[in-house]
């Protein structure tokens, strides 16, 4: 059995359930009732992408105003940012994959109170130096 999350309308409901092809499998989550926020880790098994999951992110808070939902995405490889041919500028349609990148990095930061994740590679570095 796997957690998962499921948005109905405006309220949202965590289950115990079995993988389905639209349930988003989480690894983790934490519920905070007196700051009203939610922080959802995405397991790394879940096929959506980074758009996907900013994008259910900002559906999440938009349904539920009185609580911050954080989607938490699986570390994996980042899509490449596109520069127009010959020129320095983004492609129009790489203005959007850059913001659900920087967004993933921001959200990598703050999972559940850990450090960034090049903060803890070097607090690991430094534990196995000693």
């Amino acid at each position: 059995m796997n957690s998962t999350v499921v948005s109905t309308g405006t309220a949202m409901e965590f289950r115990k359930s079995r993988p389905s092809e639209s349930a988003l499998p989480l690894l983790d989550s934490h519920v905070d009732a007196a700051k009203r926020r939610i922080e959802l880790v995405v397991s790394p098994s879940a096929r959506a992408s980074l758009a996907t999951l900013h994008q259910m992110e900002a559906t999440l808070n938009d349904g539920t105003p009185d609580w911050r939902v954080v989607i938490i995405p699986p570390p994996r490889p980042l899509p490449p940012v596109l520069f127009t041919r010959g020129s320095a500028d983004l492609g129009v349609s790489q203005t959007g994959t850059l913001e659900d990148l920087a967004w993933a990095m921001r959200h990598w930061g703050s999972s559940l109170g850990h450090a960034p994740l090049g903060q803890q590679r070097r607090a690991d570095r430094g534990s196995r130096q000693q």
